[in-house]
C-alpha cells in the first residue's frame, strides 16, 4: 500500500497534469480558430458566364455582377486539345493582369470552369487567354472577351 501511495500516485498525477494541460492549450487552440477565421458564406445566384473563343464578327460574353457579388464562375468549351492542364489569365483594358487561375482541368462535362473573385474586377473589358500546360510544350488554347457590367 504504502509503495502504491509513494510511486504510483506522483506518477499518476504527472499524468493527469499533462493531459490536463494538452487538453487546455487544444481548447485554446480552437477559440481562438473560432474567432480568426470566419467561415466563407454560401452565396446564392453567383454569377456565371460562358466564354466561346473571339470572333471578329461577334460581340464579346457579357455579366452584370450586382452589388455584393463575391464570386464570377468562367465556363469554357473546349474542342478537342492535346492538353490536360490550362492557366487562365485575366487582363483589363490597360493590359495589367487582374487574374489567374493555374492547373484548369476539364470537368465531367468536358468543360473549363474557373471561379474568380468578384472585386479583382471592376467593370469593363477585359481579354481571357487560356493556355495549354501540360503536356508540354505551353501554348495559346484560346483568347476570350468579356464585358463586365456593374449595377
Amino acid at each position: 500500500m504504502g509503495w502504491t501511495y509513494f510511486t504510483q500516485i506522483p506518477r499518476l498525477r504527472r499524468e493527469l497534469d499533462r493531459t490536463t494541460a494538452q487538453l487546455r492549450a487544444e481548447q485554446q487552440s480552437r477559440s481562438e480558430m473560432a474567432q480568426g477565421a470566419p467561415v466563407e458564406q454560401a452565396e446564392a445566384n453567383v454569377p456565371l458566364v460562358m466564354l466561346q473563343a473571339s470572333r471578329a464578327d461577334e460581340g464579346p460574353a457579357s455579366v452584370t455582377l450586382r452589388p455584393g457579388a463575391k464570386r464570377l464562375v468562367l465556363w469554357i468549351e473546349l474542342g478537342p486539345s492535346r492538353y490536360r492542364k490550362f492557366r487562365l489569365e485575366v487582363f483589363s483594358q490597360e493590359n495589367r493582369l487582374v487574374a489567374s487561375v493555374n492547373n484548369l482541368e476539364r470537368g465531367p462535362y468536358g468543360a473549363l470552369a474557373a471561379s474568380l473573385a468578384a472585386d479583382q474586377l471592376r467593370g469593363g473589358d477585359f481579354r481571357i487567354i487560356l493556355t495549354g500546360q501540360d503536356p508540354l510544350p505551353i501554348s495559346l488554347a484560346g483568347e476570350y472577351h468579356l464585358k463586365i457590367r456593374r449595377r
